[in-house]
């Protein structure tokens, strides 16, 4: 099991697609940690608070590295993520394996 940072009961995740998403990445081997809900700023703007930004997913293995979701996309209420020019950035054949969109 994927250390989970926080470690929250998904039922308190309000977004349906995040909740999934959540649940499926809990399962994924212990190497990996997943940041939910990661608030993040960059050098001199860090103290601004209108320059914070939010990644709601950043999962990160010690030897593959990281990867998370783009600023540019939104997860849609069924898990998939969708970027701004309107494709879907996920692999179908994963998720039909019940293994999300990881």
């Amino acid at each position: 099991m994927a250390t989970m940072i926080p470690d929250i009961d998904p039922g308190l995740i309000e977004n349906s697609g995040e909740q999934r998403f959540y649940e499926a990445a809990c399962d994924l081997p212990a190497a990996y940690s997943v940041y939910y809900s990661y608030k993040f700023s960059a050098g001199e703007h860090a103290e601004n608070p209108a320059l914070i930004y939010e990644a709601d997913f950043i999962i990160v293995h010690p030897h593959l590295g990281s990867t998370s979701q783009p600023e540019s996309a939104a997860t849609e209420g069924n898990g998939a993520v969708t970027a701004r020019d309107g494709k879907e950035r996920f692999c179908r054949e994963r998720q039909a394996r019940g293994m999300g969109a990881l």
